[in-house]
């Protein structure tokens, strides 16, 4: 009975565990993956194109959170509200979702702080 509840409660914890650092727990499992030797059907053609597709839908869900965020603004830009600030929050998101790319972001954060400070 005692064996039965310590279970348990380590079930229980290591559920809140992955709750709470969703990120380390996936880190963790990728380095167990790559400490195991891999099989022929790890290795295969078509597990790599599985691979490069769930990538490419990762980036298209950031990109899409990205658009919809700034197509938000678009809105709020569209009753007289936007600011300078959201403008930089909007290029932030697009930067975090890899759209742009670190110069791209650096100049379009340079030029809206010059027409904020211009206008």
């Amino acid at each position: 009975m005692r064996v039965l509840f310590v279970l348990i409660l380590i079930v229980v914890s290591l559920v809140k565990y992955i709750e709470k650092n969703p990120d380390k727990a996936e880190k963790n499992h990728a380095e167990k993956q790559r400490s195991v030797p891999k099989t022929s059907e790890e290795t295969s053609p078509i597990r790599t194109v599985r691979e490069k597709k769930r990538a490419q839908l990762r980036h298209a869900e950031q990109w899409a959170a990205a658009k919809h965020q700034q197509d938000d603004a678009e809105q709020v830009h569209s009753i007289a509200m936007d600011s300078c600030e959201s403008k930089l929050q909007n290029l932030r998101v697009l930067y975090e979702a890899g759209i742009l790319d670190r110069e791209e972001y650096v100049q379009r954060v340079a030029r809206v702080k010059a027409n904020h400070a211009r206008g």
